[in-house]
């Protein structure tokens, strides 16, 4: 499928190129209209990326974790976080956390950041939208793996507090009173040490639980 998909890429971006040299009123017209309002697509943050099946795992473990999976399309994601002093510090080992490198600063605020991007404020819609972060697939949800690395009990207040950007916007996937499932821009799943026993004494959550069915019934 993906060879096929960019086989089509391909074709389409030949089939695009100038037939002949162009001329230099069009050349100056193709350079200096980037700034232009016209010419600014709102949501362009992620035009042409096409979501596929594929999952980022250890995320943090790219260049530029978060964007990088971004970029090519990954519609998963997975963090592993550790709580030290009551911050959530992302890292395989404990040896290879630093201070700068957080739950909120690589994933959050990128998330964000983006999603802020693919939801602009448009006089032509009538109240806020709840697109996700591929603009070629805007009801695709992005899965953020949170993988709990130490002290799960007290370390999934501290995830569950640091989604209120998120929770706020209301970009996150919910289940309402144990019954009724809303799909959302982002959803969240709490893997490894995450307490099973806070995941679901939650009627009401935004947040979900990566575990064996027969741990699940």
């Amino acid at each position: 499928m993906k060879s096929s998909i960019l086989a089509s890429a391909a074709i389409l971006a030949a089939s695009l190129e100038p037939v002949a040299a162009l001329s230099e009123p069009l050349q100056n017209i193709l350079i200096n209209t980037d700034r232009s309002p016209i010419y600014r697509y709102p949501t362009d943050v992620t035009r042409g990326i096409i979501p596929i099946p594929v999952h980022s795992h250890n995320d943090y473990w790219r260049d530029v974790p978060f964007y990088t999976a971004l970029s090519a399309g990954c519609i998963s994601i997975e963090a592993d976080v550790f709580l030290f002093n009551d911050t959530l510090y992302v890292g395989h080992e404990e040896s290879a956390l630093t201070k700068e490198r957080t739950l909120q600063s690589l994933y959050i605020e990128p998330l964000m950041s983006v999603l802020k991007k693919t939801n602009p404020k448009s006089p032509f819609v009538s109240g806020p939208t709840r697109h996700g972060v591929f603009d070629a697939s805007s009801g695709q949800t992005l899965y953020l793996w949170i993988d709990v690395k130490n002290n799960g009990e007290k370390a999934w207040p501290h995830i569950v507090k640091a989604l209120q950007p998120l929770r706020d916007a209301n970009y996150l996937t919910k289940v309402q009173n144990n019954e009724t499932f809303v799909p959302g821009p982002v959803t969240v799943i709490g893997t490894g040490g995450t307490p099973l026993s806070q995941v679901v004494s939650a009627a009401d959550r935004d947040y979900f639980y990566d575990g064996p069915l027969k741990d699940l019934t």
